[in-house]
């Protein structure tokens, strides 16, 4: 019985692994959409600052257009990021799933293996005590 526990034992800290492993994933991705956000957010304040400051110099117009491009690339950058993160994800929750028919697999083998013990233990006392009555009854049966 002692392997069955140990094999159950590991098989829930591949789980709890692979459940990691998921986890740090999910942070990165949302790491990812913050830094996205964040491109996004820093654009629209440039052009608003783009906007405000129409009648002033043509510096401001032009260095826009080389930080919309820069822009850009960095938005690109992380969609192409998140994408491949999203097939890691995909991989990575495939694994857990598979981990977990694992140790589900492991538990039920331990579970029935302990309730066939159980079975054959009151089996055993179970013939003990009907031993026990029978003999208690040929007693009272040869007494009379």
């Amino acid at each position: 019985m002692k392997p069955r526990n140990t094999l159950v034992r590991l098989h829930k800290w591949q789980v709890d692994e692979k459940r990691r492993s998921l986890a740090a994933l999910y942070a990165l991705r949302d790491e990812f959409e913050r830094k996205l956000q964040m491109v996004e957010a820093t654009v629209v304040r440039e052009q608003d600052l783009v906007n405000s400051s129409a009648g002033g110099s043509a510096d401001v117009g032009f260095s826009y257009g080389a930080f919309a491009q820069a822009a850009i690339m960095q938005k690109e950058n992380i969609q192409r990021s998140m994408q491949s993160l999203d097939g890691q994800i995909q991989e990575a929750l495939e694994a857990v799933g598979d981990a977990f028919k694992s140790l589900k697999r492991y538990e039920i083998a331990a579970a029935n293996h302990a309730m066939r013990k159980d079975k054959a233990r009151a089996r055993i006392e179970q013939n003990a005590s009907d031993d026990q009555a029978l003999e208690s009854h040929q007693r009272k049966t040869a007494r009379k």
